[in-house]
């Protein structure tokens, strides 16, 4: 599941795509998650890919709404408030802090 989730990571994900891979129900695949890595499917998704698009800000110089596109988050505004929810600051200042 976690193969499928870094492999794939850049296309629209949802919690029926990653039960299908494994061949398990929705809330099997969600308990899995649950017990061992303390966090849902879709979570660990948008923290995968927040991860991806941190790397990206500091080694390229894409703007912060290609990152966004490039890392499977749709909606600009969302990618940025769960960015910053997450680092703590907004993307721009990560790209400057750390870049």
């Amino acid at each position: 599941m976690l193969q499928y989730i870094h492999v794939n990571y850049q296309s629209p994900i949802s919690l029926d795509d990653i039960a299908e891979t494994v061949s398990l129900s929705k809330s099997s695949v969600l308990n899995l998650f649950q017990k061992n890595i303390h966090t849902s499917p879709i979570n660990y998704l948008v923290h995968y890919r927040l991860k991806r698009a941190a790397k990206l800000l500091v080694t390229t110089q894409s703007n912060v709404s290609e990152i966004a596109r490039d890392t499977g988050f749709e909606n600009i505004g969302y990618f940025c408030r769960k960015f910053k929810e997450v680092f703590r600051m907004m993307p721009g200042e990560y790209r400057k802090r750390e870049g």
